[in-house]
């Protein structure tokens, strides 16, 4: 009941911003001003950029929704790390050539993890997502594995703008998006939450390591059964 009491807390919060431009830019356009070409484009950008945002946070809301409160269900089976990654980059390939950015899979192709195909799957689709969103153009984004004792460890780095320290700790909240990142680029604050929530319902741990104009590492941590 307090989970769903916070995620609408932070619903409410959050969606007030982009219902208040849209209906601004709508009251304006309607008033008379859509004979104005500089006006309407203006205004109707503002209006499709706040809908895009709209429907990206109800999509991550409704898939964080199901994480939160039961309604994934985990299917354990063997994976190849090395083609699930590959799987992902394919589907992506046109983002990656606009901005001339490299991606290397540096994984090695015999590594055989144990998990849920679909959450990892979606926990680094976001983790590449981010990476992508916070690299500058022509720059490199790559894939790693190690094993230790008890467990794999899946990490992806980017020469990005990095995370401040005071932010760190906090990138996993839900809609928290630092200075930097909301001055660089859009977002809903949801891909890092749904990587969290995702990466504890199937036991995994995920942390970060950044630095400021070098970039960030995420490393994703899967027990080794």
């Amino acid at each position: 009941e307090d989970l769903r009491k916070n995620l609408i807390s932070d619903i409410s919060h959050e969606i007030k911003t982009p219902v208040s431009v849209i209906r601004a830019g709508s009251e304006t356009l309607h008033a008379g001003s859509i004979k104005d070409p500089k006006i309407v484009s203006k205004f109707t950008k503002s209006i499709l950029d706040n809908s895009e945002r709209l429907s990206e946070m109800i999509d991550d809301l409704l898939e964080l929704e199901k994480i939160e409160f039961g309604g994934l269900v985990i299917k354990k089976e063997k994976i190849i790390p090395h083609k699930e990654i590959n799987k992902i980059l394919s589907t992506i390939e046109a983002l990656l050539v606009e901005k001339k950015l490299v991606v290397e899979n540096d994984i090695n192709e015999d590594l055989i993890l144990r998990t849920d195909k679909e959450s990892f799957r979606s926990i680094f689709s976001n983790l590449l997502n981010n990476a992508i969103k916070y690299s500058p153009t022509g720059s490199k984004i790559v894939f790693n594995a190690a094993k230790k004792q008890k467990s794999i460890v899946i990490s992806i780095k980017d020469n990005g703008y990095g995370i401040e320290k005071n932010s760190i700790k906090r990138v996993f909240e839900r809609f928290y998006r630092s200075s930097k990142a909301r001055a660089h680029t859009k977002g809903t604050g949801l891909g890092l939450a749904l990587v969290k929530q995702l990466s504890s319902r199937i036991g995994a741990n995920v942390k970060v390591e950044s630095q400021i104009n070098v970039g960030s590492e995420f490393f994703v941590s899967f027990q080794d059964k």
